[in-house]
Formats: structure tokens, sequence, C-alpha cells
């Protein structure tokens, strides 16, 4: 049953409800992608041209793609906005720290 005042939804707009599935896991797919990517740039970099040990190389992959993950996680699931606000400054910082000492 309906109600006599409520609107159809128009049907090309449920036709944009079934594509939204498929853009969250190719979202997700990239994501991963590029996080498994820099954790592999970040290591090539300390083991192969910094001549660094293996445990070395993943400490400096968890200090870099890890910590830049963790905030980007708080960022996005925080409702409190001052924590936001701080996280995405932190976040930016980090991210441009790292990229120059990577560089």
């Amino acid at each position: 049953m309906t109600e006599p005042n409520a609107t159809p939804i128009p049907r090309i707009a449920m036709d944009f409800t079934r594509l939204r599935r498929p853009a969250y896991v190719l979202g997700a797919v990239m994501f991963v992608a590029v996080v498994a990517f820099a954790c592999y740039s970040v290591f090539d970099l300390f083991n192969r041209h910094l001549n660094a040990s293996l445990v070395e190389s993943a400490l400096a992959v968890l200090a870099s793609v890890g910590v830049t993950v963790t905030v980007l996680a708080i960022v996005l699931t925080n409702d409190h906005k001052p924590t936001r606000a701080a996280g995405g400054i932190t976040l930016i910082a980090w991210v441009l720290l790292t990229l120059a000492l990577v560089g």
C-alpha cells in the first residue's frame, strides 16, 4: 500500500541504485590496489636502494602507509567535526612529510 501523497520513484532512479554496488566494489578494489602499491614502493625503496634489512623495510611501510591509512580511516568514520578537522590536517602533513622523506 502506498500513501496517496507519496511520489513514486522514477524508473531511471531505480536503475542507478543497481549500479551503486559495483561502484563500491570497484572503489574498494582500487583502494586496496593503491595501498598495496604504496606498500610495495616504500618496501622496495628501503630494501633495494637504501640497503635496509627486511625488518627496517617493513617498519618503514608501517610508519608511512600504515599511519596514512589509519588516519584516513579515523577521518572518514568519525562524526566529531574537530577530530575530523585535526585528522585531515594531520593526514595532509603526514603525506607531505612522507613524500619529502622518500622523494
